[in-house]
């Protein structure tokens, strides 16, 4: 086979011509095209990356957010449940002093009706007491009760502590133009009033006579008081009456703390 050097130089021109135009037509812009795609690309890249940036940031805000808020929410928590139990200590404060006062009111009450039972009792004890004592005196003794409180009310002025004597004597030179009252629950007759007398001068002789001065007293409970400035002697039966009182009121004091300690 015969090679024609002239075709052969010709395909060589003929494919440097379409080499030339392959790449003039064709090469040239898709190699434009892929620069380009390549570019879009990048920037497509630089803004996603942006965008998650910008997405973390976000994210980031927002976890705090909610940790500030979590904080809020326990603090808040907090304090309501500080609130509520200082709510709850004021109620409970609130109700022990209620019981307090009503306690209080419940003894104050209870207080009052025995000091007016107790003065009822009294009271009527002490006149069943007159009584009994005086029908008892005018049936065994055939002695008049009142007589007999005179009796008594002079022993016990003649067999005074010595003590005692050194206060009444002290009490009655003291005495200017004061009345000393001798009060009773019943008229002293005058012999007794004399007898009675006669021992007070020998316990201060400057006194004047006169300056006694005999009383009934119908508050006075079945006895003989003898009363001046700084001092007081009496013969009573209120004295032994205050003596069952206070008994009774150890009984009730009793009764009292039994039924508080078995609520």
């Amino acid at each position: 086979m015969l090679i024609d050097p002239l075709t052969v130089v010709a395909q060589i021109i003929n494919f440097l011509i379409l080499v030339a135009l392959l790449r003039r037509f064709l090469y040239a812009p898709i190699t434009q095209v892929m620069k380009k795609r390549e570019r879009l690309i990048a920037q497509q890249l630089k803004e996603a990356a942006h965008q998650q940036e910008v997405a973390q940031q976000e994210a980031e805000r927002w976890r705090q957010m909610q940790q500030s808020l979590e904080h809020r929410q326990a603090s808040f928590l907090t304090q309501a449940q500080a609130a509520a139990e200082e709510h709850r200590h004021q109620l409970l404060q609130q109700i022990r002093d209620e019981v307090d006062s009503t306690q209080a009111q419940w003894k104050e009450a209870v207080k009052h009706e025995r000091q007016v039972f107790l003065g009822t009792l009294q009271k009527l004890a002490g006149q069943q007491l007159t009584t009994t004592v005086r029908y008892l005196l005018q049936d065994l003794a055939n002695a008049d009760l009142e007589q007999q409180i005179i009796e008594a009310f002079l022993t016990r002025l003649n067999h005074l502590p010595a003590s005692e004597q050194a206060v009444l004597r002290v009490a009655l030179s003291n005495v200017r133009e004061q009345k000393l009252m001798i009060s009773s629950t019943f008229p002293i007759p005058q012999e007794s009033r004399n007898r009675i007398l006669e021992v007070l001068l020998k316990q201060a002789r400057g006194v004047d006579p006169s300056a006694y001065q005999f009383t009934t007293a119908p508050d006075l409970m079945c006895g003989i008081e003898l009363k001046i400035p700084g001092y007081k002697l009496a013969w009573t039966v209120e004295q032994y009456l205050q003596q069952l009182e206070m008994k009774l009121n150890q009984v009730w004091d009793g009764m009292e703390k039994e039924s508080v300690e078995q609520g």
